[in-house]
């Protein structure tokens, strides 16, 4: 357990990441930008982690419940004007114009998932938005995506042909598509045993065996970010990201690093690392935060130990990532790693809030029932 001067140092991280989270919403259209260079184009997947956000800003007391409505509202409503196919937007979108990025003409299936997730967490803890949130979800025909030939959930369609990709499968367990699974079992597109037809292999890492694709895969966040919202605790992909996050500190021992945390992220020395990308010299301070609920003081001595190393800013929390060896760090702030920072601080300090809150919904224990998970 950790004591209440431990609490207050990691609230006190999660009021900066709030900080620097708010500082990356437009004002006019209320849709957070990618990142801290600001721009043009963002996620689904940002809105949903953005809209989550506003909620543990909330629960934490860091905004009014008359300032989250209306932070809310403005980002519902421009979520309302984005061009759908099947109640689907497009990944990326304008911030400013709201109209759809041409260079990138992709609905991905599993960024949609966490736009849902933030959807229904609105709607389940700030009624008041509750209403477009619950239309916007609605929207979603999930069962678009569901071949029953191949037993598989597709991964998306292309917007510039209208056209499915039959080779693009969200086939496996242990990755960042597990709430687009759960959702497509909770709304009935696919039937419950889609899920034992999912990838389960695991795969050796630091003498413990987790789900694949683990390291090569992009690291913590893949087994993590699905249960910021679903609970998976006592599940075979809860069980897997606990291990793997061991297996991580066992790693920095083994390599004599003074830190942990690797997940996707940029690079301090440029570009970004993602799948078969990560490096021993390289950590993300928000991958160490995901498993904070498994490694709490683990988790807290490592946040004190990078903010030593130089990682964290003077008032927008951590940087996205540091160089352990060189001690370059990585000045810039993405909405996707800072915010599931925020979320994984917020289920921690406020009793799984978050992840109640989003059980709570009678499609998510519909979806659990159907899985056998109550």
């Amino acid at each position: 357990m950790l004591n209440q001067a431990d609490r207050a140092y990691l609230a006190g991280i999660a009021k900066d990441t709030w900080h620097c989270i708010s500082s990356l919403e437009n004002p006019d259209t209320g849709l957070p930008y990618d990142n801290s260079s600001k721009g043009e184009f963002t996620s689904v997947s940002n809105s949903g982690i953005y809209l989550t956000s506003v909620i543990c800003a909330e629960q934490l007391g860091f905004i009014s419940s008359k300032e989250a409505t209306s932070r809310l509202n403005r980002t519902l409503s421009s979520l309302e004007k984005l061009q759908t196919w099947y109640g689907f937007q497009q990944s990326w979108n304008s911030v400013k114009s709201l109209k759809p990025n041409k260079g990138d003409t992709a609905v991905s299936v599993l960024d949609s998932a966490n736009l849902c997730a933030g959807l229904i967490t609105v709607a389940r803890l700030h009624p008041d938005c509750a209403n477009p949130a619950i239309r916007l979800f609605k929207a979603h025909e999930w069962w678009r995506f569901y071949d029953p030939k191949q037993g598989a959930l597709l991964g998306g369609l292309n917007t510039a042909t209208g056209t499915m990709n039959p080779k693009w499968h969200l086939d496996a367990l242990g990755t960042d598509a597990v709430l687009a699974q759960f959702f497509a079992i909770a709304t009935h597109a696919a039937p419950p045993s889609f899920w034992s037809t999912l990838r389960h292999d695991k795969i050796a890492w630091e003498g413990e065996q987790i789900l694949w694709p683990g390291w090569d895969g992009g690291g913590l966040f893949m087994q993590f970010i699905s249960g910021m919202w679903l609970n998976i605790e006592g599940t075979e992909l809860g069980r897997s990201g606990a291990t793997f996050a061991r297996a991580q500190i066992k790693h920095m021992d083994s390599i004599h690093a003074p830190v942990w945390g690797w997940s996707a992220s940029n690079n301090p020395n440029g570009g970004y690392l993602g799948w078969g990308a990560l490096r021993d010299d390289v950590v993300t301070p928000h991958a160490c935060a995901l498993s904070i609920a498994q490694t709490p003081k683990e988790t807290l001595n490592n946040l004190r130990a990078l903010e030593a190393l130089g990682a964290r800013s003077q008032t927008d929390g951590f940087y996205d990532a540091i160089n352990w060896r060189s001690l370059r760090v990585s000045k810039v702030f993405l909405t996707l790693d800072q915010g599931m920072l925020l979320i994984s601080l917020t289920n921690f300090l406020k009793a799984n809030c978050i992840r109640k809150g989003f059980q709570s919904a009678t499609l998510v224990r519909e979806g659990r029932l159907a899985l056998g998970w109550l």
